[in-house]
């Protein structure tokens, strides 16, 4: 799988569950903040 992601261009990171969850909340955060900021719409 690792070589999989490298092929991509993907890095994994260890990380625990709390630490996940607090990366993709603020993942989602940014995305969403870029969202706004080009004015799409949501659907």
């Amino acid at each position: 799988m690792q070589a999989r992601l490298a092929k991509l261009g993907v890095e994994p990171l260890p990380m625990t569950v709390d630490a996940f969850a607090k990366y993709f909340r603020e993942d989602v955060g940014t995305a969403l903040a870029l969202v706004k900021a080009a004015n799409i719409p949501r659907q």
